[in-house]
């Protein structure tokens, strides 16, 4: 197969249901050996406290066996970049 997958962008919004696409993601990312790259999308409020939770649960969902390296910025920047590369 010449178009292997080289990078995979799963969204989450830590429901369960994103729970199991994320899951379903890196089992693919493992399958193709692709990068996978999570994204969880932050309206920003005043709340400091919410933000760090966020975080935090970002970061357990991506702490694997398979390498994953969470991306903390604007939405339109992580995910323009992430677009931009090969594959």
């Amino acid at each position: 197969m010449t178009d292997m997958l080289q990078n995979i962008l799963a969204a989450t919004d830590f429901s369960k249901t994103a729970e199991r696409a994320s899951d379903f993601a890196r089992e693919l990312s493992r399958r193709f050996q692709a990068e996978l790259h999570l994204l969880h999308v932050v309206v920003i409020l005043e709340d400091p406290h919410l933000e760090e939770d966020h975080r935090h649960r970002l970061e357990e969902l991506v702490a694997s066996e398979h390498p994953c390296k969470p991306r903390f910025g604007p939405p339109r920047v992580i995910v323009t970049s992430l677009s931009l590369t090969d594959n």
